[in-house]
This record gives structure tokens, sequence and C-alpha cells, in this order.
């Protein structure tokens, strides 16, 4: 029971995140299943998985080095994390935009480390193994850390 739980806290954040990036460059949510060979689908779905490894390596993160006095909730625990890989100034962190944050953290951003019920929804949404879509126009508006935290917050 507790799994179905977790799987579907996951899937619901999946689905945030693919309407508000598909709202965000004004596509059809229901695009991303029926078109998926259309290239820019394919970029924006990529896009969209993108987010949501962002937010289950955070979660992660926020599981192992969160506290009672500090959660790390929405993007600190981005900012916690790249300040342990960089040791930069919490200024300088929290002026970088979205794109270059990912790329500070790209080593991160692996599926393999994945839990088991956030994997079955990567597996789910039937993303391109071999081929890699590159979206450029990546938009900060497109990762809202204090709406995605919701669905994987956990209560003590």
């Amino acid at each position: 029971m507790h799994r179905r739980i977790i799987l579907a806290k996951f899937y619901n954040l999946w689905h945030a995140i693919k309407a508000r990036v598909c709202n965000n460059h004004d596509i059809d949510p229901n695009y991303f299943d029926v078109y998926s060979s259309d290239h820019q689908i394919c970029c924006l779905k990529n896009h969209a998985a993108q987010i949501f490894t962002l937010e289950v390596i955070l979660h992660k993160h926020r599981q192992q080095y969160g506290t009672i006095f500090e959660p790390l909730e929405g993007e600190k625990a981005l900012h916690h994390l790249i300040f342990l890989k960089t040791k930069w100034k919490p200024s300088e962190i929290r002026a970088l935009s979205l794109e270059d944050s990912l790329l500070v953290i790209q080593d991160e951003m692996h599926l393999d480390n994945f839990p088991d019920e956030a994997r079955r929804v990567i597996d789910a949404i039937n993303l391109p193994e071999t081929i890699s879509f590159r979206f450029d126009d990546i938009l900060d508006e497109d990762w809202v850390p204090k709406e995605n935290s919701i669905y994987l917050q956990t209560h003590v």
C-alpha cells in the first residue's frame, strides 16, 4: 500500500510538471502522448522529464540533508546541492538561472539512482533512450519548486 501511495505522488508530480511546461509553451498536454514523433513535442517531453528528474534528485537530497530546522523546501534544496558541489557563495548560487543550475548538477541528473516508483513513471512516459531531444528554450517558469514540492512532501 505504501509503495502505491509513493507511486501516485510521483505520477501526480509528473502530470503537474507536464501541464505547466505545456501551458508555458502553448502546447496541449494531450499531444505528449498523441504526437510522440513530433520533434517539438519530443523536446518538450524531454524537458518536462528533465524537471521531473530534478525534483526526484532534490527529493532524495532533502531526505538526506533536510532537518526539522531546515527541511530544504523549494529551491533551497537545489541551492544546497550546488553549494555542496561548488562551495560558491549562496548569493552567487541564488543568481543562477535554471539552465545554469542544471548544468552545475549535470552529474546528478541520472535515472540510474531513481527510486523504483519514480523509475516507473519515467518508463511509462516512453522517453527515447538513445536520442537526445535538446530543448533550447528553458524557461525558469517551467520549474515551480514550491508547487512541485507539495507532491513529494513527507510528514514525520
